[in-house]
């Protein structure tokens, strides 16, 4: 099913906050710690806790399974392949009933707090996959924020080229989901190996992505209810710190702005209140419509009769997916509704997505921001019909 190759890749365990494979550092023992994956999808797990009684892990929406414990002093269990299951999913281990992380298994960050995962295997997230390409960087950004008064930190991909060159480039603002960072785009989103990517096959054109932190709120509101800090942040302070410190183009058809689940909701709301400075917005999993208890102030472009205006007068795409694995959908279709009674369907730039039922969540997030970029910052030529942006859809 899977070849040696394909498993050898570095997705499975060269990520930045992973323990990257056995070296002299390490104690023997250690050595044969982590997971190994099978030509078959199935993923062996291996970890040596002889102190430790009982080791549990959960793999997130499923039961707890119990691994086995050796005499030599090693836990372990084969997690059989699912094709239900692809891409990075959080696996929490439990050693003695408390839950630790391992430092010989990939760490991300999500619903607040540090967990480990696994990259269950796919042969549909190649395209996320490190290849022999030009390759972009990713830098960490320092700026200063007035409004919540003290440094932020941003993480921008910059395109293969960039740092030798002397072109401006196109902007892409890229936001993280509830409970995450702005790190997890990058480390588990592969953002820039998608891009890259794309970029060497001539799929998507050039451009920078600028990754915030966008659980921020304005000061006192603190894990509070959702405000408009963020928004404010964005746009008053990031956006012109990002025009003044990278080779930017600034006009509006030159900036989108995307995001996953929260980060979705916040991109409608941000694009739709701010259509000066945004062309293109894309929202994967999230909505323009919320529920009531996240909806925290009007939504004046929910309104039908002003809705298809607003769209034909301000963007050139409009780019929504989702996965029946997610619990948004309801109000995907909703949105999908509203864009078709109000003329927003008929629009060229206008995508609409349910991906296959066996895509899990960051499976259709990639898969979404990838077909997003192959859509933005063309020339206005092909946004004037449906056809002529036709051969930047996905294959």
């Amino acid at each position: 099913m899977f070849t040696k190759e394909f498993l050898s890749r570095s997705i499975f365990t060269g990520q930045p906050l992973a323990y990257d494979g056995p070296g002299p550092v390490l104690e023997p023992a250690h050595a044969a710690d982590g997971a190994a994956w099978r030509e078959n999808g199935d993923i062996d797990l291996r970890l040596y806790a002889p102190e430790t009684r009982s080791i549990e892990f959960q793999i997130i929406g499923s039961r707890r399974y119990t691994m086995v414990k050796g005499e030599d002093g090693f836990f372990t269990f084969t997690i059989p392949y699912n094709p239900y299951r692809n891409g990075p999913i959080t696996v929490d281990f439990y050693f003695d009933g408390n839950r630790l992380l391992s430092p010989f298994l990939p760490i991300y960050y999500t619903s607040n707090n540090p967990h480990n995962y696994l990259e269950f295997p796919d042969k549909n997230q190649e395209f996320a996959h490190v290849k022999a390409v030009p390759h972009g960087s990713v830098s960490s950004v320092l700026y200063y924020s007035h409004i919540h008064q003290g440094y932020e930190r941003c993480f921008v991909y910059t395109p293969p080229g960039y740092m030798n060159g002397t072109e401006r480039y196109p902007v892409l603002y890229l936001q993280h989901g509830g409970g995450e960072n702005e790190l997890v785009w990058e480390t588990t989103g592969r953002i820039s190996s998608i891009l890259d990517n794309l970029i060497a096959e001539g799929a998507c054109v050039p451009f920078l992505v600028v990754m915030n932190n966008d659980m921020l709120r304005y000061p006192g509101n603190e894990g509070g209810p959702f405000d408009h800090g963020f928004e404010k942040m964005l746009i008053e302070e990031c956006i012109p710190y990002i025009d003044s410190s990278f080779r930017t183009k600034t006009d509006k058809w030159s900036r989108a702005i995307a995001g996953l689940s929260m980060g979705s909701y916040l991109s409608c709301d941000i694009a739709l209140f701010h259509p000066e400075a945004f062309g293109y917005f894309c929202a994967l999993t999230g909505t323009m419509h919320q529920r009531p208890t996240m909806a925290q102030y009007p939504r004046p472009y929910l309104d039908l009769e002003a809705c298809g205006k607003i769209f034909r007068e301000n963007y050139r795409v409009f780019f929504q997916s989702a996965t029946p694995q997610e619990d948004h959908l309801d109000y995907c279709w909703l949105d999908n509704q509203l864009c078709k009674e109000c003329g927003i369907a008929d629009m060229p730039g206008y995508r609409f997505i349910v991906h296959d039922a066996h895509a899990t969540k960051w499976t259709s997030w990639r898969l979404g921001i990838r077909d997003f970029a192959r859509l933005i910052f063309r020339e206005e030529e092909a946004y004037a019909s449906p056809e002529a942006l036709k051969k930047y859809d996905r294959p």
